[in-house]
């Protein structure tokens, strides 16, 4: 792959305000017809099929791309999942991909997963026709079969489909696409570029904790309750640091790396724990992800933040027991309890993960 490098031209701010104007529109509108399927007949696309039908086949397919923009109001993790969609729907549906920046400059540079598109703004200067695509259900076999008649109309010519705003994935593609991503971020060559926190001893092992404050101690404080279930206390994240000593063969090894927002104050009744202990508050969003990630422990919050990043990692990961969590049933993801106590097996996980390092 060559280098990645998002140009000025094609630079772009997903939180603009007039990206945040038009998709305020577009949720009204959808908010008024509420069968998504009655706004066909609005998209080109959808008449074009009718119009020119082809044979269905995948030849002429050679100049067809497919591409996705995060959501320009939602969060990081949130933005990166509808992201994904263009990337595994591209390739579900026999079109190449055609990369669209992330949430804004500063991530694509610090990500690259775009190393190795072609970048879809790019494609269309060059005279390639955006083709906005209508709501899709990829778990439908009839909707996956309308868009494909929509695709195959198409064929021979050169064209960039735009996937509409939180088009998702199946069901069963979450995982594949947190696979692909995850290839993309490791092989990029913006990893060579990275600034890490982290003891540079062989033999320790570095513990991340998120522990996510700033929104979320907001909005609690102005009356909103359902923060709660985004909210761990100081003493969940003093569990479970203790738990990990308590697992660990040589403790004395064990640093702790806790990355949050605000005063570093707040987290002074965790440094009596062990004195490998760091708290970093005033990071960039950017570095404090790329952090996470090079991690050899997670200790993730109920955040899409850390559990995105434990999605792109390899190593071990311990998130807490919240219910609205989409979580891989695999084992390198161990749930602990609110009380800082781990599921069963979890520990024999958590022993592999620090001998680990040890060997």
């Amino acid at each position: 792959m060559g280098k990645y490098h998002i140009d000025k031209s094609v630079r772009h701010d997903y939180a603009s305000v007039e990206d945040k104007i038009k998709l305020k529109i577009h949720s009204l509108f959808y908010k008024i017809i509420k069968d998504r399927t009655k706004a066909y007949p609005f998209y080109r696309s959808y008449r074009h099929r009718n119009v020119k039908p082809k044979d269905g086949t995948s030849d002429g397919y050679e100049n067809l791309y497919m591409t996705e923009c995060p959501n320009p109001l939602a969060g990081f993790g949130h933005g990166l999942g509808s992201w994904r969609a263009g990337l595994v729907n591209a390739e579900r549906l026999g079109l190449k991909y055609a990369y669209s920046p992330m949430v804004n400059s500063s991530w694509d540079e610090k990500m690259g997963l775009g190393e190795g598109f072609p970048i879809a703004q790019e494609l269309i200067d060059k005279g390639y026709k955006r083709i906005r695509l209508p709501y899709y259900n990829m778990d439908s076999k009839e909707s996956v079969a309308l868009i494909k008649q929509i695709i195959a109309s198409y064929q021979g010519e050169k064209i960039v489909f735009v996937n509409e705003h939180e088009q998702w994935t199946a069901d069963r593609d979450d995982m594949y696409g947190d696979r692909l991503i995850r290839d993309l971020f490791w092989k990029s060559s913006t990893r060579s570029k990275d600034v890490l926190v982290f003891d540079n001893d062989k033999n320790h092992v570095n513990v991340a904790l998120h522990v996510r404050r700033g929104d979320v101690k907001a909005l609690l404080e102005q009356g909103d309750k359902s923060m709660l279930d985004r909210w761990l206390d100081n003493g969940y994240y003093a569990a479970v640091m203790r738990h990990i000593l308590n697992v660990s063969m040589a403790p004395e090894n064990v640093c702790f790396y806790l990355f949050s927002e605000g005063d570093e104050t707040q987290f002074d009744d965790l440094k009596g724990i062990s004195d490998k202990f760091k708290v970093f508050t005033s990071l960039s969003a950017e570095d404090t992800f790329i952090n996470i990630c090079h991690a050899d422990i997670i200790v993730a919050a109920p955040s899409s933040f850390s559990i995105i990043a434990g999605a792109f990692t390899y190593v071990l990961k311990l998130y807490p027991d919240k219910e609205w969590l989409t979580i891989p049933d695999t084992k390198d993801w161990v749930k602990v309890y609110l009380d800082g106590s781990i599921e069963n097996d979890g520990d024999e996980e958590l022993k592999k993960a620090i001998d680990a390092k040890r060997q």
